[in-house]
């Protein structure tokens, strides 16, 4: 709800209104859609993606922390992109699979390569964008083609690439190089 609410007083009207909510349960407004994907990406996705990526920060992180999935999100500020990547989302989601169920070895010791080369992959300190969190085609709403609502975000300021490549990750065929 913190989220959302968050994201209402910007303007972002892409996601869904609140009805009520307590510690229990969120009632969100619904959003009619037809789930018609478009066959390339539509004019107004990209419109949505850059009034939700316009909005900057000094810094990356976010105000509170949020959940993707039943997976809580820490988003303490931080003034380094590698450092906020590696330690908040790369290092958790790694640990968290290998507590419930062990990758093989060989793989381990193949990310933890990529963990300590991390710095030589990606950029240190890109302009800190506001990112859904959890931008895939399972919270995208569609009707005649057109996205018409962004579902369960899990908000942070960040670099957009991260989201772009979630997009192309699962939908590689709609987020095309064009799109790119």
């Amino acid at each position: 709800a913190d989220n959302l609410i968050y994201l209402k007083n910007k303007n972002l009207n892409f996601f869904p209104n609140i009805v009520s909510f307590n510690n229990t349960y969120l009632i969100s407004k619904y959003i009619i859609s037809d789930n018609k994907k478009p066959t390339v990406i539509s004019k107004n996705c990209i419109e949505i993606l850059n009034k939700l990526h316009s909005i900057k920060s000094e810094k990356y992180g976010f105000f509170f922390d949020t959940q993707i999935g039943g997976v809580r999100q820490e988003n303490k500020f931080r003034n380094n992109w590698v450092d906020f990547f590696l330690n908040q989302r790369f290092l958790k989601t790694f640990n968290l699979i290998n507590m419930s169920d062990p990758m093989p070895r060989d793989i381990n010791h193949g990310i933890e390569s990529i963990f300590k080369n991390l710095h030589n992959l990606i950029p240190k300190n890109p302009q800190p964008t506001l990112l859904h969190g959890d931008l895939w085609k399972g919270n995208i709403l569609f009707k005649n083609e057109k996205v018409v609502g962004l579902l369960d975000p899990g908000s942070v300021f960040g670099h957009n690439a991260m989201e772009i490549a979630y997009l192309r990750w699962f939908e590689k065929k709609i987020y095309n190089d064009k799109f790119i």
